[in-house]
């Protein structure tokens, strides 16, 4: 894809993300191009730049007005206020609810395979809340790339399409303790399945 790789070349991302990230960043641009990004665990803030990156006389640019990214690690503030220059940068922990405003689509990309499987559907609620459209992705835990699931590791959870179902509409005998912590939709989702990846697209809920 020549014009993926000039792409992923001028906006920076090249050297940072590798190139089989290509097809994620393709996917959630499909879904997520024209609409302002909130994007949970953002960063460098690749995934929102090549949702709104536009071809210009000087090559592709990425400027995100209207987005907000949002990042536990305060080191990637300048990097992402350097990508995204008409973005907002907010440093805080997705696992602590938080009013983010309204987008047009909240993204958890490459994010909740770091967080404990309790927090999980906590932070699913809260980007849904925020735009009533949610795009997530995962590495594919069938596949090669799903990183080390330790304590210690990178990862603390390993994602197969039969666990997000789980996730996301959770059986019965586990809704009251889903409600006892302040969890109270359950969400309907497309799962795509790739090699690597795993892509979940939500635009709707229902009551637990």
């Amino acid at each position: 894809m020549p014009s993926d790789a000039e792409k992923f070349r001028e906006l920076g991302i090249a050297g940072v993300t590798p190139e089989m990230h290509i097809p994620r960043f393709d996917w959630l641009r499909a879904n997520a191009q024209g609409k302002t990004v909130l994007s949970l665990g953002c960063a460098f803030g690749h995934d929102i730049a090549w949702c709104v990156a536009e071809k210009t006389a000087n090559g592709w640019e990425a400027k995100g007005t209207g987005c907000l990214g949002v990042e536990l690690l305060p080191g990637y503030e300048e990097a992402f206020r350097e990508l995204l220059p008409a973005a907002s940068f907010l440093c805080h922990d997705v696992v602590q609810p938080r009013d983010y405003g309204k987008f047009g689509v909240a993204i958890l990309s490459e994010v909740l395979e770091h967080i404990r499987p309790r927090n999980i559907h906590g932070v699913v609620e809260t980007a849904w809340k925020s735009s009533g459209h949610v795009l997530i992705t995962t590495p594919n835990g069938s596949g090669d790339y799903c990183g080390p699931c330790t304590e210690a590791g990178e990862h603390s959870m390993i994602f197969t399409p039969e666990i997000w179902r789980t996730f996301l509409n959770p059986p019965s005998r586990v809704t009251d303790f889903y409600k006892s912590i302040g969890l109270c939709l359950r969400f309907d989702a497309c799962i795509i399945e790739t090699p690597d990846f795993l892509f979940l697209e939500i635009a709707g809920s229902k009551p637990l």
